[in-house]
């Protein structure tokens, strides 16, 4: 997927860039008037030595999209169905599920945490 982007801060080795957020209507909101536009700054990789205030066009693999979707959304849910499918078959006390469910989720963020690599590149750089 290519998408439009600004290069706005570059920052121990990293760039960040500023991306309108797309939406299911595909962006057209002054048609339809139903959203306001909305931008992100997004970490990217920058192998082709974009500046500061350039602007660019970046790249992300859809393969590597739709595994981070997966980790962010799918996981967690098989998570919580494993949690409660255990607590049908042992019968937990709500004690250990009150414990048991947080501790999870905290598991489940240092995990998604510690793999912050981006997931888009900076693919070209149209103005400068």
């Amino acid at each position: 997927m290519l998408q439009d982007a600004k290069v706005v801060k570059i920052e121990n080795g990293k760039t960040f860039v500023l991306v309108k957020r797309t939406s299911a209507c595909s962006g057209n909101c002054k048609s339809c008037s139903g959203c306001d536009e909305k931008k992100i700054t997004v970490e990217v990789k920058n192998e082709i030595g974009a500046k500061c205030g350039d602007d660019v066009v970046i790249f992300s693999d859809t393969k590597k999209t739709l595994y981070l979707a997966f980790k962010l959304y799918i996981l967690p849910l098989i998570l919580l169905l494993t949690v409660l499918i255990l607590n049908e078959k042992y019968h937990f006390s709500p004690y250990i599920l009150a414990f048991l469910i947080p501790v999870i989720c905290v598991f489940w963020f240092f995990i998604l945490k510690k793999s912050k690599a981006p997931a888009c590149e900076i693919a070209e750089v149209i103005r400068k």
